[in-house]
């Protein structure tokens, strides 16, 4: 080709270029007129910026998911304690709540309404029925029972900036005494000067004794020394002993036997109801007997 000016030469449209068109370089190092390719030259113009390695976007990225992992973990440990068991669901409704043997708040079931009954006791339940009611075996009839606390918690959502400004709000009221320890296992939970979840003395057995309570114990326990009347008797081999008293029908009596209760399906009133008569002919001799009536 000719010498001819390259301001002379004919213009090469884009839509025309293909990856083996050369362009004319002057290797100023070797002070040399070279070629390259339109294939050569876009990788070398390309690996010298972030075009194509995007190396600021990705140090953002990993930024950002830093930041997602550090407030998820926050989230996860803000409810690895006691309330771990009430994060994603509704606990059972118009329950007393409890810790269960791994510290942790669960149901009970004692209802809210059962609960209520303790509502103007004084002083402990069971000192008051021990005083109360003289008898060796007050601890097996079912006068008294205990319940639980019931309360519940709404869960979180994954967006991470909604999860952070729950979180914080989630553990500032009564929560936030049980939201990174577990509480001591198996007891009454109860609010505490500052309206805080705390335990109390009471354990979950103590208060599950609550359960089946009619109406208010304090009412019962002051009625009880007027309202009960306790036989004792070592038994013979006679099946009839003399209750104390006259009652109206079999529901007015309890009966137990070396202490343990027995199902009234086992004996019936004699004597004009002022005695119990077991079913049984001949009674074994030498039993702890104890009749008592509520009338």
């Amino acid at each position: 080709m000719a010498n001819v000016k390259i301001t002379d030469l004919t213009a090469l449209s884009g839509g025309d270029a293909v990856d083996t068109d050369v362009f004319v370089i002057v290797d100023i190092s070797a002070d040399q007129t070279k070629k390259m390719t339109k294939a050569e030259l876009v990788t070398a113009v390309s690996a010298a910026n972030d075009f194509v390695t995007f190396t600021q976007l990705n140090a953002n990225l990993n930024t950002v998911s830093a930041n997602a992992a550090a407030v998820e973990t926050r989230r996860t440990n803000n409810i690895a304690g006691a309330i771990s068991t009430v994060t994603t669901s509704d606990l059972t409704a118009s329950r007393a709540l409890v810790t269960n043997g791994s510290g942790k708040i669960a149901i009970s079931d004692v209802t809210a309404t059962e609960l209520g009954y303790l509502d103007g006791v004084s002083s402990a339940v069971q000192t008051q029925l021990d005083a109360k009611i003289a008898t060796t075996t007050s601890a097996s009839n079912d006068y008294v029972t205990y319940t639980r606390l019931n309360a519940n918690l709404n869960t979180t959502t994954s967006n991470v900036t909604a999860v952070e400004t729950r979180r914080t709000q989630n553990i500032a009221g009564a929560i936030s005494t049980v939201t990174t320890s577990d509480l001591t296992a198996d007891r009454a939970v109860i609010s505490n000067g500052s309206g805080k979840l705390a335990i109390s003395d009471v354990t979950s057995t103590e208060i599950g004794y609550l359960d089946g309570v009619t109406s208010s114990i304090q009412t019962q326990i002051d009625a009880a020394q007027a309202t009960f009347a306790n036989a004792h008797y070592t038994t013979t081999t006679a099946n009839s002993y003399n209750i104390g008293t006259t009652v109206a029908n079999i529901n007015e009596t309890d009966v137990y036997l070396d202490g343990i209760y027995q199902i009234k399906n086992q004996y019936v009133l004699a004597n004009s109801s002022h005695n119990v008569q077991f079913k049984e002919a001949t009674f074994t001799a030498g039993v702890g007997l104890e009749i008592v009536s509520h009338t």
